[in-house]
């Protein structure tokens, strides 16, 4: 094993719970190698009171926080001028850690702002999930911007390396590592169904289901209606236990909140976690009968449990979906109909095709990011097909 003069500098920057969450056991062993110091950058949601304030996750595994940057909620508006500030304060944190490595995953708006700086510094950077598809969500062209900014690129299935070398990116710096998100699963204790109860104040019932839903970026005035011909459909089912989680910071977010609270209100057999936390997220699903809406959860973790997504629209759309997903549109009756078959007492869950099961998706990453360390930084090139 190779032992470097200094240690090696690798900075994270992570925006949210669900982010952090996935990157959390590549983290975390990185941390034990003597030659290789991490830092974490806290920006967006988890300095948010109304998103749990998950900050707090981190500091529990007491890492080393370099910096924590808020961001407004107008940097979400299509006009901002948020983003150069944004930008002025991540260059900032940066050079003053001077990492030798930039770590980000995903597609959000900051993370695009944090390959930007990472690309104009001059720093490798290295980038998590990219190649995947989203059609019903501008998140999807963030994505591919940030994966041309970026050196490296750690992916879970194959379909993803072919996407990005579609783009244009050199084959030989696309690992296929596995899936991050869907590891963890395997590590966690999960907790019995009474300490979810007795730390949540609720009881489940005979039906349950987590109800997690985000803005369609793709509309620019925004209305929440297909967040409301949810509700409607759901409100057909008044002994089914609702447990609304909170949506991503996307704009529109704020109107789907203040609508979860109104339909609470209305509906006894209602509830609001503004952010479970990892392991109680996933104790939670043991119990619940489906996940409804278009969360990335139930595309990718749901089916490591053999439970049912009924994911809605076109917000997932283009991403691999396993067997034990059920698409539709966003019409009442159908959701209804969706709801209603997978209720019955003699619905089988299909778990023929089940994906993102590589194993030992950190370690595989580890194992990257180390050679990564030992490569120069290079200008990039358009790679012709």
């Amino acid at each position: 094993m190779k032992k470097y003069k200094h240690k090696k500098k690798i900075l994270f920057i992570t925006s949210s719970r669900s982010d952090y969450g996935i990157q959390r056991n590549l983290i975390l062993k990185l941390i034990s190698d003597k030659n290789i110091e991490i830092g974490l950058l806290v920006i967006g949601d988890h300095l948010i009171k109304s998103k749990g304030f998950t900050i707090d996750e981190i500091l529990s595994d007491k890492l080393n926080i370099i910096g924590k940057i808020k961001i407004p909620k107008k940097f979400y508006e299509p006009s901002s001028s948020s983003i150069s500030e944004l930008q002025i304060k991540l260059r900032s944190k940066i050079k003053q850690f001077n990492p030798e490595l930039i770590i980000f995953l995903g597609d959000r708006k900051e993370i695009l702002v944090s390959a930007l700086c990472s690309f104009f510094l001059n720093i490798k950077s290295i980038h998590i999930s990219g190649g995947e598809k989203t059609i019903g969500s501008s998140d999807d062209i963030n994505r591919h911007l940030i994966s041309k900014l970026s050196d490296f690129h750690f992916v879970s299935e194959n379909i993803y390396k072919k996407r990005l070398i579609q783009l244009g990116e050199d084959k030989k710096k696309i690992y296929v590592i596995g899936s991050l998100s869907t590891e963890k699963i395997k590590n966690l204790n999960l907790k019995n169904k009474n300490k979810i109860e007795k730390k949540y104040n609720f009881k489940f019932r005979t039906a349950n289901t987590i109800i997690t839903f985000h803005p369609d970026t793709s509309i620019l005035n925004y209305k929440a209606k297909d967040f409301d011909i949810l509700l409607n459909a759901l409100s057909y089912f008044p002994d089914l236990l609702k447990i609304f989680t909170y949506p991503n910071s996307d704009k529109g977010s704020s109107l789907i909140i203040k609508k979860i609270h109104e339909f609470k209100k209305k509906n006894k057999n209602s509830i609001i976690i503004k952010s479970f936390g990892q392991e109680d997220y996933f104790s939670t699903i043991k119990y619940i009968d489906f996940l409804i809406g278009n969360s990335s959860s139930g595309i990718t973790e749901l089916p490591l449990f053999k439970k049912t997504t009924i994911n809605i629209g076109d917000r997932q759309k283009g991403r691999l979906h396993s067997s034990t997903i059920i698409n539709t549109i966003t019409n009442k009756s159908i959701i209804i109909s969706k709801i209603k078959k997978v209720l019955r007492r003699n619905y089988i869950v299909p778990t023929n095709r089940i994906y993102f099961k590589k194993p030992n998706a950190s370690l595989n990453a580890k194992k990257y990011v180390k050679s990564i360390l030992n490569n120069k930084k290079v200008i990039k090139t358009f790679i012709d097909l």
